[in-house]
Order: structure tokens, then sequence, then C-alpha cells
């Protein structure tokens, strides 16, 4: 078997290239490539999927090598003159004596119309639903904000917030400061209490060497005083002692 082209391949099955570009994305119709790398099919793959191929075998060879000579191109240039699948048949019906291979021919050239009149509306169908598509996709650009009330939008925003941040880092500084005041406000106060509780210690000091200055002059003139009346005593005891050697009462000092 031979590899055909797309467009040799559509005219022996008598379909249109669409339908075998729609086979082969389909999965039912398998694609391959021609001598110079183009896409092909392979005749067997053709009769495989659509059974008997309406070009003779002989003439398979001939498509293939691009000669579309003879009987075939009688027929073509016949049919290149039909206008619309109602000219075709009323042509069907006057010619009586054209064989069965070219009836088929004339046939799959209605097919065609009708396959190009299906595509036709379907691919007006697709337009008119990418229409409601590029509708809709510019209602709903038109309901978008411009460009510069966008940027005008986010202009305001970025300074509002910029605002915002410049009155929350103030009231921070603000707090900031007050805590600082506090903070010395109450090292001062405890500066004060320490300097007014060393004052005191200085003063209960002080106090207290004055009472141990006072508590040691006492001592003195206590141990001054213990001397004298040590002395005294002594004193008399001395007076005592030479009376009763010279055998006289002593007498006690006034």
């Amino acid at each position: 078997m031979a590899i055909v082209s797309i467009s040799h391949a559509a005219k022996l099955v008598r379909k249109g290239r669409q339908t075998l570009y729609n086979h082969n994305e389909k999965g039912k119709l398998s694609f391959t490539q021609t001598d110079d790398g183009k896409p092909g099919i392979d005749t067997s793959e053709l009769e495989r999927v659509y059974g008997k191929l309406y070009m003779p075998a002989s003439e398979i060879e001939t498509v293939v090598q691009g000669n579309s000579g003879g009987l075939d191109s009688s027929r073509h240039s016949k049919i290149d003159s039909v206008d619309d699948a109602g000219s075709v048949q009323s042509r069907v019906s006057k010619v009586v004596s054209m064989d069965d291979d070219t009836v088929s021919t004339l046939s799959w050239f209605m097919e065609q119309v009708d396959e190009a009149k299906q595509e036709l509306a379907d691919t007006q169908a697709e337009l008119a639903e990418r229409d409601n598509s590029l509708a809709e996709l510019r209602k709903a650009m038109a309901s978008l904000p411009s460009p510069d009330s966008v940027e005008r939008r986010l202009t305001e925003q970025s300074e509002r917030l910029r605002q915002q941040h410049s009155e929350a880092l103030e009231v921070e500084r603000n707090q900031q400061v007050k805590v600082l005041a506090e903070q010395k406000q109450h090292e001062a106060q405890l500066a004060e209490n320490w300097q007014r509780s060393i004052a005191e210690r200085q003063l209960e000091i002080q106090q207290a060497r004055a009472e141990a200055d006072e508590i040691r002059q006492r001592e003195k003139e206590q141990t001054r005083a213990l001397k004298a009346e040590r002395s005294r005593v002594a004193a008399l005891e001395s007076r005592g002692f030479i009376a009763r050697l010279l055998n006289r009462k002593p007498t006690v000092a006034g």
C-alpha cells in the first residue's frame, strides 16, 4: 500500500480534509508522513477506517506521483463547473453516459458541499459564540476602572497608608517619651529617697556619735569622780589608821 497526502486521501474516501483531521484528533484515524515530511495517510489505514476506496488501485500510484490526467482529469473538469448540489444532481440526471465511478465522484462532491455547509454553519455558530464571549469581555472591561482612576486610587491609598504610618509612629514616639519621662521621674524620686535616707542615716550617725561622746564624757567624769572618791576614801582610811595609831577616835570628815 502507498502513503498519500491528506488531500488525495480525502478524494479516495470521498470525505473532507477537515473530517479526516477531526477523525485523527479523535483517534479514529492515524496520520503518518509522506516522503517529503508532510502529513499523510497510508491507504491501508483508509481502507481499515472507511472501507472501499473510490479510486481504482491502478490509479493510486498515479495520485501519489501527482499525475491527475486521463479520465480523472475529465471528471474533475466537469465537476469544477458545478456550482452547488442542485446543479450537480441535475447534471447527474442528464448525463446518462457516466459510469458508476463518475456518479460516485459527483455524489462525493455533493457530500463535500453538504459538509462545507455544515462546517460553515459550525463556523458561524462558533463565531457567534466568540462574538458573545467578546461582548461579555468588553462589558467586563467596561465595568473595570480606568488606568487613571486605578493609579489615582493607588496614590490615595498609598498616601493614606503613609499618613497612618506617620500617625502610628507619632503615637508610639509620644508613648516612648511618656514612658521615658515616667522612668526619669521614678528614678529621680528614688534618688531623692536615697538621698533623704542617706541624710537621715548621717544624722542618726551624728546623733549616735554625739551620744557616744556624751557617754564617754560621762564615763570620764565618773572615772574622775571615782578616782576622787577613792582618793577620799583612801585619805579617810589613812586618817583612821593614824588615829588608831594615836589612840584617838577617827573623826568623820564633814
